[in-house]
């Protein structure tokens, strides 16, 4: 099961890293993004551009092959089958 959680964060790494590189391979492509951000009218004017930039990060880090918590998970297994850990205050 390790070589299937393999394959699948290659897969990601590799599909974020080409968003990304399709973003920011040019000026013209910036602001293409960022003209489509604008027509999905999911933010306002104003944020428009930050929205942009904060995708192109998530992505950069998406990329990177990051975990959330900066590596491999506690119990060293991916999860799958697994119940949602419970969250405490």
């Amino acid at each position: 099961m390790q070589y299937v959680e393999v394959a699948g964060r290659a897969v990601l790494v590799v599909v974020f890293a080409s968003a990304l590189a399709g973003k920011v391979s040019g000026r013209s492509a910036w602001l293409a993004f960022v003209a489509s951000v604008r027509r999905m009218n999911v933010v306002g004017e104003a944020w428009t551009r930050a929205a942009a930039v904060a995708t192109v990060g998530a992505e950069a880090w998406s990329s990177s092959g990051a975990t959330p918590s900066g590596g491999e998970r506690p119990s060293g297994r991916s999860g799958i089958g697994r119940p949602a850990p419970r969250w405490t205050s």
